[in-house]
């Protein structure tokens, strides 16, 4: 998927610069950084949280990625 992300970023902004794996980047710090701070908490409490927060940020993510594909299949 980040390859054909790729061109069509290029071919739609006419840019050189990377989006896409410029979004794929901040997509996986945002997961790491939610981790990081829930983790530091130090409570048993807060592990389904954590999971809920990533997988719900995951299904928003690939919801998006699916709802730009112009063909099924």
């Amino acid at each position: 998927m980040l390859p054909d992300a790729s061109e069509d970023f290029a071919r739609i902004l006419q840019s050189d610069f990377p989006f896409a794996p410029f979004i794929a980047s901040l997509g996986f710090l945002l997961i790491l950084f939610i981790e990081k701070i829930m983790v530091n908490s130090n409570s048993k409490t807060t592990s389904p949280y954590i999971l809920i927060s990533i997988l719900s940020i995951h299904s928003i993510i690939v919801g998006i990625a699916l709802g730009t594909e112009d063909r099924m299949g």
